[in-house]
């Protein structure tokens, strides 16, 4: 590992710890789908923009965690990620909206200065 890559692990392993959170298969098979690290998750519940107790029906004790175009359910009692959401306006569409697609179309073409350190969740069997 380089100097920038050691302190990208150490700063991800900050927000782990500051969060308690763990994260589920489906959730990190969501995250990669749509684009985003696990930097991005643990952000999104260390620091959301916004939080909200969700609908009895999805399940209990779950809370949704927003920052930016990401959304996260959090299942409050187990401190478990349930699922990774993109937020968008408008009907989402399964397999063609990304968080790559959602730059491309509010006009910011260069996905490398809007995406942010972390690791894919493809590249979690890496940290092991």
């Amino acid at each position: 590992m380089n100097p920038r890559q050691q302190r990208q692990h150490h700063a991800l392993q900050r927000l782990v710890e500051r969060t308690g959170a763990t994260i589920s298969c489906h959730a990190l098979d969501r995250a990669g789908e749509l684009g985003f690290s696990l930097d991005d998750i643990y952000r999104c519940i260390d620091r959301p923009d916004q939080t909200y107790a969700c609908p009895v029906r999805y399940g209990p004790d779950r809370r949704m965690y927003q920052r930016g175009s990401i959304s996260v359910v959090l299942h409050e009692t187990t401190r478990n990620v349930i699922t990774v959401l993109l937020r968008i306006e408008g009907v989402w569409k399964h397999g063609t909206d990304t968080r790559r697609t959602l730059l491309v179309a509010r006009g910011r073409n260069n996905w490398s200065e809007h995406h942010g350190p972390g690791l894919f969740a493809s590249d979690v069997a890496l940290m092991a």
